[in-house]
């Protein structure tokens, strides 16, 4: 049951982000492809859209980031979606082991 309205919501979260990235898409097949296949790109984009974001979320990347970092457009090419998923994977990777209100001195960061 609990599963069951966990991908509802999911689903919802993906519908509701993909409203935002719908404008750009149909600029970009309007601008670069022709008009008859509008359509068909549209289902490709937002197909492309919704595997972005699972894979984003199997890599355990938060919600905002991928918001933040726009990790979810569907217009960039794959590699450059694999390089900007990687990068934020590293940043969290980075920020993990940080304590709120410990900061290390310039003598302590560039000695290391």
């Amino acid at each position: 049951m609990r599963e069951a309205m966990h991908q509802e919501r999911l689903k919802q979260r993906i519908a509701h982000r993909w409203i935002y990235w719908q404008p750009w898409a149909i600029r970009h097949i309007r601008t670069n492809m022709p008009a008859a296949e509008l359509y068909g790109h549209m289902v490709i984009f937002q197909n492309e859209h919704r595997s972005r974001i699972i894979t984003c979320l199997e890599r355990r990347i938060p919600w905002t980031t991928i918001v933040k970092h726009k990790l979810d457009n569907p217009l960039v090419y794959g590699s450059e979606f694999t390089f900007n998923l990687n990068a934020a994977v590293e940043r969290r990777r980075y920020l993990s082991g940080r304590k709120p209100g410990v900061t290390r001195t310039k003598e302590q960061i560039y000695a290391s």
